[in-house]
């Protein structure tokens, strides 16, 4: 496996939430507070979904998007909370309301890998069609 892109989850809240002055929190500090959530269409809906991170409380789902953009606008109104990759959570701050906020828990440290059977052939194969 070689490393390729580092995309943690973090959470999304509207400028006005009581979340929005912390920098860093745990997953379970979220759990007090509605979610916007995009139904099964994304690994970390998936996820969060089936875990409870340690807790007895349950998600409350609010609301669900069809989009990180539709989740997003959701967020800025005020109607929830939502948690999603880095990646989608700052394209949408950058022309939205928003505030991104790590999360400390060991699992929202996402990574993406290259796997191969054979990097030796994979790169072998990659050089010849540059050539």
């Amino acid at each position: 496996m070689l490393p390729y892109f580092r995309d943690p989850a973090v959470v999304v809240t509207s400028l006005t939430h009581p979340l929005a002055s912390r920098k860093k929190l745990a997953f379970e500090e979220c759990l007090d507070y509605d979610f916007v959530a995009i139904p099964g269409a994304r690994w970390i809906d998936a996820f969060l979904g089936g875990t409870k991170s340690g807790s007895d409380k349950p998600m409350r789902i609010r609301a669900q998007g069809g989009s990180y953009e539709s989740v997003c606008c959701l967020v800025e109104a005020g109607v929830g909370i939502a948690v999603m990759q880095e990646s989608a959570g700052k394209r949408n701050a950058s022309h939205m309301a928003l505030k991104i906020i790590h999360l400390t828990d060991d699992w929202a440290d996402s990574s993406m890998q290259i796997c191969a059977r054979s990097f030796a052939l994979w790169c072998l194969r990659v050089s010849r069609r540059v050539s």
